[in-house]
């Protein structure tokens, strides 16, 4: 089966445009493709679940069937749609009562261990077959081709940036990564044998306090979801919102990797060098860990590849513990930098 995505395109020519997309901002030279990686015996994802259907249910304790008829308001029929990723509705369930407090079924799943909570498209992942796509894309060929921006690019937006778009978006990363001087402050009064995690957490907290207008509690709910309000009032508020979170996400990938050498240098003793501007992202972070405040300082650049890919390769990996707390922090509407110091 071949999975659509959110404009209606099959998954395979749509990765075929992205990657038309990074041949031409890597070079007409460069040949690569989706059919350059070809799918191996058994690596081709089956149909999730079996695919899509209908379930008939019938309740022992009542003798009620409930057939695959469609719900609607006045009808007593219960629909349980299979769909076409194997999963059914939780909610459909809550229609299912025999008596008692009147209250329909509910799952009881501790742990997730078969929940889905979200439709995803933004990647693929086989840990037992060795599978990755971002976007459709193999993981294999944006590691040897693309780098952790562009890739965090495509991520977030759906598609490989053209020369010009990830120019801006470098350039915006790296003009975020300097950190706040309270910030610093505060990081230095914390214990030179404190974890580093724990440094980091502390770090991206601290940053919440510097930007209010991404706190929901301050800027309205609205910073994650569209509000209910007349169209032209909701189309405002969305571009608005679009705009503070794309702020955030340029602060947090430009500040992340500043805190993370404080938090390491938290305990060496020594201070980070102020990030470097010039840099690659890799190289900046590789800069700020071992120049000692030389500013002639020059990571190794294949040291710095190597990062780079390490970053690639840990960019998206589905609903993983961190990305569902940062779903279930953000849905109670703690602001963008607690949500994800939760993660």
């Amino acid at each position: 089966m071949v999975q659509k995505t959110s404009r209606g395109m099959s998954s395979t020519v749509t990765a075929s445009l992205r990657l038309e997309k990074l041949r031409h901002h890597l070079g007409a030279g460069l040949n690569i493709g989706v059919e350059d990686v070809p799918v191996k015996a058994g690596e081709a994802r089956p149909v999730p679940g079996g695919g899509p259907g209908t379930l008939t249910i019938k309740d022992n304790r009542t003798g009620k069937e409930y057939q695959a008829l469609s719900i609607a308001i006045y009808r007593l029929a219960l629909q349980v749609e299979v769909s076409d990723q194997g999963t059914i509705r939780a909610s459909d369930f809550q229609k299912i009562k025999a008596g008692g407090d009147g209250a329909g079924l509910r799952l009881y799943d501790p742990g997730y261990m078969n929940t889905a909570p979200v439709k995803s498209r933004i990647s693929y992942i086989d840990g037992g077959k060795g599978i990755l796509r971002y976007r459709g894309i193999p993981i294999e060929q944006l590691a040897e081709n693309s780098t952790f921006l562009e890739t965090s690019y495509m991520l977030l937006y759906g598609e490989l940036p053209v020369a010009s778009e990830l120019r801006a978006f470098e350039e915006a990363v790296a003009r975020h990564s300097m950190l706040p001087e309270p910030v610093i402050a505060s990081l230095e009064q914390l214990p030179h044998d404190s974890h580093p995690m724990a440094v980091l957490v502390a770090g991206i907290t601290a940053l919440s306090c510097h930007h209010p207008e991404q706190n929901p509690a301050l800027a309205g709910g609205s910073i994650y979801r569209l509000a209910l309000a007349p169209a032209c009032i909701c189309k405002l508020q969305f571009q608005r919102s679009a705009e503070v979170r794309d702020k955030q996400i340029v602060r947090l990938l430009g500040k992340v990797p500043t805190l993370a050498a404080y938090a390491y240098h938290r305990g060496t003793g020594r201070k980070p060098s102020q990030p470097n501007l010039h840099l690659s992202y890799a190289e900046n972070f590789l800069y700020m860990l071992d120049a000692n405040g030389s500013p002639s300082y020059k990571p190794n650049p294949k040291l710095a590849r190597c990062l780079d890919i390490m970053f690639i390769l840990h960019a998206e990996h589905e609903m993983n513990c961190s990305t569902a707390a940062v779903r279930h922090l953000a849905s109670s509407g703690v602001d963008v930098f607690v949500a994800t110091a939760g993660a």
